[in-house]
């Protein structure tokens, strides 16, 4: 995983596309949700259009505030949770096997 809120030099999973039609649908704006969040509305800005990911802390207090999912939340930024991601590093075989499963059932399909 990245540095807490880091800068990154290429294009981010959708989660900031995500939050940001969140926070548009219910009419609030950008310095109002950053306000709750307690980040300045630059940061929430860069996290809306990509430049920058939610740190983990922030993106778990997100999803407590407003109900969502931490995982699902996870998801759509392209990372997993911390337990998760040790837990995996712990147990390296069945990274593997899962890499083997998921050839063998792409096999036949065009990627």
């Amino acid at each position: 995983m990245q540095r807490e809120g880091g800068s990154v030099g290429r294009r981010l999973p959708p989660l900031g596309k995500q939050l940001r039609g969140w926070r548009e649908s219910r009419g609030m704006a950008l310095r109002q949700l950053a306000r709750r969040l307690g980040v300045s509305h630059v940061y929430l800005y860069e996290v809306e259009t990509g430049r920058r990911r939610l740190s983990e802390k922030r993106l778990v207090h997100f999803a407590e505030m407003y109900g969502f999912n931490a995982d699902e939340l996870r998801a759509l930024d392209g990372r997993i949770a911390p337990d998760i991601e040790e837990w995996l590093a712990d147990n390296v075989a069945v990274v593997h096997e899962l890499r083997r499963r998921m050839e063998r059932s792409e096999g036949g399909r065009e990627r």
